[in-house]
């Protein structure tokens, strides 16, 4: 009886331990500065920004004109036409210039919860002789998609007063047979003497073909105990109706070093009256969010959770899911609630897709892509990062079929992240941000 009784708990274990078909991604974000002037402010406030991120969260590197071979030059020219010194974040989004460390900041925030579709390890990286391999594995198979390229750069720390110097780059193309199929990718580079072995590293990046990059790695000795969260939604800008209940979300804990017990707490930074929290796992099991909760995760397993939200007449709070254990310093998980106007996902089905804006990042005015199912009048909103309504501008008469929208940022707008939408569609908010 006792033997059955463990097996159908073991087997409960292994369903609640369903591995999801994604990873946490690790960013990338690329610097590319002048050789003659390193530029020390950008670098400064760019090491500032990225300080408080976990190991494995953000990826830093940095492209010297002059330094490096041909490719790392080429890459150059790939930063979508920004001026130099500017920061490239994810392969993808560009800002130009040197910029207040708190607009980078922003910027990784916005994207260090996000998930990926593929994994990536190093097999083996030698430092002496260059030799290099990399694995990937394709998680989802419905992400599969033509175009794809790895990318591998060879990086030496503290060179003279530079730091993150990428000194070689390699890309080839890469196809994916299936999910769950490894594939591995051998390159051997060829490492000057003169640089220091024990300051070389490898990063490991797979890019689509419109230049995104979708996963990053790094032979950086990871720490032995660490957990990542996944939250593909805007966890930070929530905003329900007043006096409603709301459910998030599913957003996921990963182990990512070895096996260990952690413990979930809720803390609430500031308490409001009729408000309340607690938080659920998918299997229906629900936790009050002030009494610790332990769970056992095996190396590469994650835990499901949502937050079951009460929210009150009035006001906004943030709180945030603490993952602790003896072994590793906690990590936060935070949300942002607003009583407010309803961005939740329980709204009406999207008649409008809802596309990028350009230029981003812009200054004063830019222009957004809408895509109508049929001629419709719609109003477009905007919200900081806190969540908070910012400005609602209707849009008449738009006809079936591809629309630009001009946006003028109202002139009391700081610079910094913000989120636009189309007012009743439940189309996720897409970010773009204002430099002033």
């Amino acid at each position: 009886m006792k033997k059955t009784l463990f097996i159908l708990v073991m087997l409960a274990a292994l369903a609640l331990f369903a591995d999801p078909a994604f990873w946490p991604r690790t960013n990338v974000v690329e610097a590319f500065v002048n050789t003659a002037n390193p530029s020390n402010t950008l670098v400064n406030n760019l090491d500032a920004a990225l300080a408080d991120f976990k190991p494995g969260e953000v990826l830093q590197v940095r492209l010297y004109e002059g330094i490096g071979d041909a490719n790392v030059q080429a890459r150059f020219a790939q930063n979508h036409g920004g001026e130099i010194p500017s920061v490239l974040f994810g392969g993808s989004y560009l800002v130009s210039g040197i910029q207040e460390a708190n607009l980078y900041q922003n910027e990784a925030q916005s994207r260090i919860w996000t998930s990926s579709p593929f994994k990536l390890e190093v097999n083996q990286f030698q430092p002496a002789t260059g030799a290099t391999s990399i694995q990937a594995t394709l998680l989802d198979a419905q992400a599969n998609q033509s175009g794809l390229s790895l990318m591998m750069y060879l990086i030496e720390d503290e060179v003279g007063n530079m730091d993150h110097v990428v000194r070689l780059l390699h890309s080839e193309s890469i196809s994916f047979a299936g999910a769950g199929q490894p594939l591995t990718v051998n390159h051997g580079f060829n490492v000057d003497p003169a640089w220091n072995q024990s300051n070389l590293w490898v990063m490991a990046c797979v890019q689509n073909s419109g230049g995104a990059i979708l996963q990053a790695t790094s032979s950086l000795v990871m720490p032995s105990h660490s957990v990542r969260g996944v939250m593909d939604f805007a966890h930070m800008g929530l905003i329900y109706p007043p006096n409603s209940s709301a459910e998030t979300n599913t957003f996921w804990v990963f182990n990512m070093g070895q096996a260990q017990s952690i413990e979930t707490i809720l803390v609430v930074d500031n308490e409001l009256s009729g408000w309340m929290f607690n938080y659920c796992d998918d299997e229906g099991h629900c936790f009050p969010g002030t009494i610790p909760q332990s769970f056992y995760l095996g190396t590469g397993e994650a835990k499901s959770l949502h937050m079951n939200l009460w929210v009150g007449a009035e006001g906004e709070t943030t709180f945030s899911l603490k993952v602790s254990s003896p072994n590793m310093d906690p990590y936060l998980l935070p949300f942002h609630v607003q009583a407010g106007t309803s961005v939740s996902d329980n709204v009406l089905s999207p008649s409008v897709e809802l596309g990028n804006n350009s230029p981003n990042p812009f200054r004063h005015t830019t222009e957004i892509s809408l895509n109508l199912l049929k001629n419709e009048r719609v109003a477009l909103q905007v919200f900081d990062s806190k969540g908070r309504l910012v400005d609602e501008t209707p849009v008449y008469e738009l006809r079936a079929g591809e629309n630009l929208v001009s946006w003028n940022a109202p002139a009391n707008l700081s610079s910094g992240v913000y989120f636009y939408r189309i007012k009743g569609s439940s189309a996720a908010p897409k970010r773009m941000l204002l430099l002033n």
